[in-house]
């Protein structure tokens, strides 16, 4: 698991957590304001922070290889996301809030 205490780290622009075996995210990760390139691949997560909209720089997100069955709604509200990659989860669907991504 990740601490809670990365959320003062708040100059990092990207972050590379792939492989690790992640089955979580803390809250306190989304207050990472200057993130923009968020790398999540083959872990084991299956959900994400409530709070995620918090990652308002995000811009790449990629969450490949992990066990996602569905994408929870407030990736639809990262309002300056241009990546997402989602491959390899078991998708069954996507949520509407998918149109407010530019």
């Amino acid at each position: 698991e990740l601490p809670d205490g990365m959320s003062k780290m708040k100059s990092i622009k990207n972050l590379n957590l792939g492989e690790n075996c992640l089955r979580s995210l803390p809250e306190g990760f989304c207050y990472i304001t200057s993130l923009t390139t968020l790398r999540l691949n083959c872990n084991e997560l299956d959900d994400l922070p409530q709070n995620l909209d918090g990652l308002v720089s995000l811009k790449t997100l990629q969450m490949d290889n992990n066990l996602f069955t569905e994408l929870p709604p407030q990736v639809g509200y990262l309002g300056n996301l241009s990546s997402l990659s989602l491959l390899d989860n078991d998708l069954n669907d996507l949520p509407n809030e998918l149109i407010n991504l530019h």
